[in-house]
């Protein structure tokens, strides 16, 4: 099998993801041994995913500040609608940190014991997400960074 971008070169090894094969050169680009083709695949994979979670984490912040100022009708001041938000979003922030650090088990409960553990699952995300907030936010935006920074290097390479 030869290199699927230099056909001159034989294979010496196979892109992960689409098994395509790789001169000694290619598959040195890249800590795993895959192709640009993929690779960049993989980036815009990511890349969405961020900015899908930063959208997700944004409506739910808006949403909780809306449903909140429907429920109260009076004149709230603007430190209060950023903790809102803050409080909102850190729901789905702290919703995914729980969800990486407890184990995906099938419990048996009643609909009552399902209610109160989601209840209180709901009252711990927005508690821990209220203050990772800030770090996911920006641990996320560092990604991205590095993320457009991997791209313009590739860009000059090829």
């Amino acid at each position: 099998m030869n290199c699927f971008n230099h056909n001159e070169n034989v294979a010496v090894a196979t892109c992960i993801d689409c098994n395509r094969g790789l001169c000694s050169k290619c598959s040195s680009i890249y800590d795993i041994s895959i192709c640009s083709r993929c690779n960049n695949k993989r980036i815009e994979t990511e890349k969405r995913e961020i900015y899908k979670s930063f959208i997700y984490a944004l409506c739910i912040g808006l949403g909780f500040c809306v449903f909140m100022h429907l429920n109260d009708r009076t004149e709230m001041p603007f430190y209060y609608n950023i903790f809102l938000f803050f409080l909102g979003a850190g729901v789905y922030v702290g919703w995914r940190t729980l969800n990486s650090i407890t184990p995906s088990m099938f419990l048996w409960m009643s609909f009552i014991g399902w209610a109160i553990y989601y209840t209180f699952k709901l009252v711990t995300s927005a508690m821990i997400g209220f203050w990772l907030l800030p770090f996911w936010i920006g641990k996320k935006i560092l990604r991205l960074r590095e993320i457009n920074e991997n791209l313009l290097s590739d860009k000059e390479i090829s």
